[in-house]
């Protein structure tokens, strides 16, 4: 198998689509391509091609290489359908969550329009997103986008006036009420002997 992994090329999608023409299993194809087996099973289930007419249904090699550069298009998807666009931006103007939109494409207007809603997102801060300011319409209005997933600041989250070098002396040595805690018999003693009216 390779180390790192590389995207499929058509070359390799050719070979996927000969290897399984003879009948092979998606394990004997990863194998002669040294591939894992979870790849070439993606490969198969994300790049397949779904037509109303069962006989031009399956896995091609240059539908699945379009298909595959199609989605490595930032927001590519919408952007390239006018009409799902409009429907995504009108459901936006209509104050539908983007999870909302995405979940309906995807019960109701079949596999070819279905996105999800990071697609859209991503549609909303690019170039024609932005033109028309959908951002505008989300239910955090951002002009832009914040990382998705940035690093957490790190540091000292407690206050200095907090911190255990700060605290008062009669809380370190517990000679207050309320601070008692596990301490040497002598130190009780001390303690009692100095507030005779908390020993009785």
């Amino acid at each position: 198998m390779m180390n790192g992994y590389q995207h499929l090329g058509l070359d390799e999608r050719r070979d996927i689509y000969r290897l399984i023409g003879t009948g092979r299993s998606v394990k004997q194809v990863a194998d002669a391509l040294r591939r894992h087996p979870s790849t070439i099973y993606r490969e198969i289930k994300r790049n397949r091609h779904f037509d109303e007419e069962p006989l031009f249904r399956g896995y091609f090699p240059t539908a699945a290489q379009t298909m595959a550069s199609n989605r490595r298009v930032r927001g590519g998807k919408i952007a390239r359908k006018p009409e799902l666009a409009a429907y995504i931006a009108d459901r936006l103007l209509a104050a539908w969550s983007l999870e909302q939109i995405a979940g309906y494409l995807r019960r109701h207007r079949g596999r070819r329009e279905a996105v999800c809603h990071e697609t859209i997102y991503q549609y909303v801060y690019g170039a024609e997103g932005r033109h028309h300011k959908l951002w505008l319409h989300l239910p955090v209005a951002r002009r832009s986008r914040r990382q998705r997933y940035g690093r957490k600041p790190r540091g000292l989250h407690i206050p200095v006036a907090n911190t255990i070098g700060a605290r008062p002396q009669e809380i370190a040595d517990r000679s207050s009420f309320g601070h008692w805690g596990r301490r040497s018999p002598d130190l009780q003693e001390r303690i009692w002997q100095n507030q005779p009216h908390l020993a009785g």
